[in-house]
């Protein structure tokens, strides 16, 4: 019915530890199993906790990780015989400005969901920010 052919989903540890967010990613994965044919499919990987709540901060630490992906990517665009794309088994998503102001406004949209603490989570977590995403591999 809605022709989905991009899907974004939690890793087992479910970003926070939620049970919600974990079941979600469980769910997915016996999707995976009962379908022959899915879409692509990305999970957020979830990080210890002093890294969840560093906000943008740990763009420097997850850049670090990205730079070799990164430089055979510029590399492969002006050398593209002597480089090979980078495969896409992981991606780096950097919200903007714009970007998180979006985030901001479809939380608020939720009145259910605006308690105190999560205008800290806003704040300081990092997924917010900064996401990197792993390609499920589907047999």
């Amino acid at each position: 019915k809605f022709h989905i052919d991009l899907l974004i989903t939690f890793d087992r540890g479910g970003i926070s530890g939620h049970i919600n967010h974990k079941s979600v990613a469980l769910g997915i994965e016996y999707y995976i199993e009962k379908n022959l044919k899915t879409p692509l499919i990305y999970r957020i990987s979830t990080v210890t906790s002093l890294f969840e709540f560093s906000s943008i901060l740990d763009i420097f630490r997850t850049l670090i990780k990205f730079i070799p992906r990164l430089l055979r990517s510029l590399f492969s665009t002006i050398l593209p015989f002597l480089f090979s794309s980078p495969n896409d088994q992981r991606i780096l998503f950097v919200s903007s400005p714009f970007g998180y102001f979006q985030g901001l406004k479809a939380f608020h949209a939720h009145r259910s969901q605006v308690l105190w603490y999560r205008h800290l989570y806003t704040t300081f977590s990092r997924h917010m920010f900064i996401n990197d995403l792993t390609k499920v591999s589907i047999n």
